[in-house]
């Protein structure tokens, strides 16, 4: 990938793919990116090249192939994801990390103030990023979940439960999963993930229902103040996104990109309103970045 380390302007009048990417970020909001795992050999020993060290010792770590795989994959998209925003090349997008163990961009890159959250469940990743504001994303693939009541009894809070047991047996669990991947990209986007009690703080449960944060009783000013978001990912999938404020918009993207373009030729904005209103879907297909965006 070109490395962009200049941030004026281009000799065409127009800023580098990074700045300018950055720019619609901040626009919209969020964006979120989606990325298949099963990949052929040839191209995960291209993307392989791209890991640092500690990455590729966390690969020799894993026993089944398949995980190997697929760990290289989602570790060298998030690289060459996030080195777009930052204008580097994926191999030199450097990480640090919280005491809950919360990825973080570090170095020069750190001061651009560009977050994210990754997720991965099967052969589906899913990579939220956001400008100054905290995101969480978390993504599940749909299947059969065994004794999900007892779960949702020790781990959810009551209210949860309670909607959960009462929803007819044949949706409880698409409800579960619903509920799961709100609750983890509300902690994830907190920066402490599990560590955070689940018992705490209520999301919404029905399928059929917005997302929304409910209540949290150790921050109970995030309930008004926060916003959360279903994701359009098919019958295989379930997933969720969280942010702080309720003004952000977000766009759906999938990895790789368009070949020469900061974003794909096809995309899907979704439109939150600050309102907490269901959000809209429009399908987009702009020339370039400069493309209009639903808000």
């Amino acid at each position: 990938m070109e490395r962009h380390a200049s941030t004026g302007m281009t000799c065409g009048g127009r800023p580098p793919p990074h700045v300018e990417l950055r720019a619609l970020l901040a626009e919209v909001g969020i964006h979120v990116w989606t990325a298949t795992l099963d990949r052929s050999a040839d191209e995960r020993a291209r993307l392989a090249t791209v890991l640092a060290d500690d990455e590729r010792e966390r690969v020799r770590r894993l026993r089944r192939e398949q995980d190997r795989a697929r760990f290289i994959v989602r570790r060298a998209v998030l690289r060459a994801i996030l080195g777009r925003y930052i204008g580097c090349s994926p191999q030199d997008v450097c990480f640090t990390a919280n005491r809950f163990g919360r990825p973080a961009l570090r170095g020069p890159a750190a001061g651009l103030d560009v977050r994210f959250s990754a997720t991965h469940s099967h052969a589906l990743a899913v990579y939220a990023v956001a400008h100054a504001r905290h995101v969480g994303v978390d993504v599940e693939r749909v299947r059969p979940i065994p004794e999900l009541e007892r779960i949702a009894r020790h781990h959810f809070a009551p209210g949860e439960s309670a909607a959960l047991c009462a929803l007819p047996p044949d949706v409880r669990t698409t409800a579960f999963l619903h509920c799961w991947t709100r609750k983890e990209a509300y902690v994830k986007a907190l920066g402490v993930g599990l560590s955070f009690p689940l018992d705490q703080f209520e999301v919404s449960v029905r399928p059929d229902a917005p997302a929304a944060l409910l209540a949290d009783r150790i921050h109970p000013a995030h309930a008004g103040a926060w916003a959360m978001h279903d994701l359009p990912l098919g019958d295989e999938y379930v997933g969720s996104v969280t942010a702080d404020g309720r003004d952000w918009g977000m766009r759906l993207m999938s990895w790789p990109p368009a070949r020469g373009n900061a974003c794909p030729d096809a995309l899907h904005a979704m439109s939150v309103p600050s309102d907490g209103a269901d959000a809209a879907f429009t399908c987009l297909t702009p020339p370039d970045v400069h493309g209009t965006i639903a808000r």
